[in-house]
């Protein structure tokens, strides 16, 4: 069910996800969201920037539909009612359309809380009020993998609410899929923030090592098939570009936090065909990132091998925090 706003809510949802964009929450949590779902508890699915410029040429904008922002909320509404979840939505502008370049929603965006601060108050103040009013205790954000600006604002009103020694709530960061499937996307982007995760891993793998890992990753892509050979080469060139990046930004001292995650696993292999099928009803995201069902088995399944499942399972990760050293 939509609810149109914080004041709408009449029931408790121990479980709010917030959702960047109207299909991230499926995509990284669609398995635990639905297993929740199945022991009776309430799930409210948030979602930030929902809203997109349709003044401006949408047609060459990857993701979005003939239909524009109509078909892409009828193709969420109707992925979350099969979850069975409620939402609410924001209608923030989603980032691609607040910037005169959309490729420049994807960077490090240091000092974004400064630079963004009355979007990033404005998301913030909604959040509060709505995990209030819901008298949640479980608060779901995306840990910003793939660093999209909007996906990095989300993680801040998290990393803000979590530093709050007053927030009751128990935060958790999800890993936003598609980008979680970048190998070695995670570490880059726990370097870039300066949160450690491993504190019982071996030696981390060399930039030299990640590149070509990316490269192995890119050059057997199923996922963009309509891409021809220079547009893998251009997608191999940023993804390298970025490792260097948070390489680089992840040695400077004055980004290092001290924060310690811990890893939460789920597994939802009884509810890996409900999320496939919720992922499927986003038509026009799920073309762009897999060229078919068959291929979106396959990533789902090999993310949960990567991360420590085993055959039979599909397992799904949140970190949570643990303090500082």
């Amino acid at each position: 069910m939509k609810l149109a706003s914080a004041d709408s809510i009449r029931r408790s949802y121990p479980h709010v996800y917030i959702s960047p964009h109207m299909d991230d929450a499926v995509l990284s949590c669609g398995g635990r969201i639905a297993m929740q779902v199945s022991q009776g508890e309430g799930v409210l699915v948030v979602t930030a920037f929902s809203e997109i410029d349709e003044t401006r040429d949408v047609s060459t904008m990857p993701g979005v539909p003939p239909g524009g922002l109509r078909e892409m909320q009828d193709e969420d509404a109707t992925a979350l009612g099969r979850l069975g979840v409620d939402y609410l939505r924001l209608n923030y502008r989603d980032g691609a359309f607040r910037q005169r370049f959309p490729l420049l929603r994807y960077g490090l965006h240091l000092r974004a809380a400064e630079r963004f601060a009355g979007i990033f108050g404005a998301i913030r103040t909604d959040i509060e009020q709505i995990c209030s009013v819901a008298t949640c205790r479980n608060l779901y954000i995306p840990l910003g993998i793939g660093q999209h600006i909007d996906h990095h604002l989300s993680f801040l009103v998290g990393r803000h609410l979590g530093r709050n020694p007053l927030n009751p709530l128990a935060i958790s960061f999800y890993e936003d899929i598609p980008y979680a499937l970048i190998p070695h996307a995670l570490d880059c982007r726990l370097r870039a923030i300066g949160f450690a995760a491993f504190p019982n891993a071996c030696e981390r793998p060399s930039i030299r090592e990640k590149i070509m890992a990316i490269h192995r990753s890119v050059r057997h892509l199923t996922t963009l098939p309509r891409n021809r050979f220079f547009r893998k080469g251009a997608l191999l060139v940023a993804l390298s570009a970025g490792i260097i990046c948070m390489e680089a930004v992840g040695k400077l001292a004055r980004y290092q936090s001290g924060e310690w995650l811990r890893p939460e696993m789920v597994d939802a292999a009884p509810f890996f065909e409900k999320k496939v099928a919720a992922i499927l009803d986003y038509r026009s995201q799920a073309r762009l990132f897999f060229e078919s069902e068959a291929a979106l088995r396959r990533s789902l399944t090999q993310y949960s091998l990567d991360i420590g499942g085993s055959a039979g399972q599909y397992l799904e990760r949140c970190w949570r925090n643990i303090g500082r050293d």
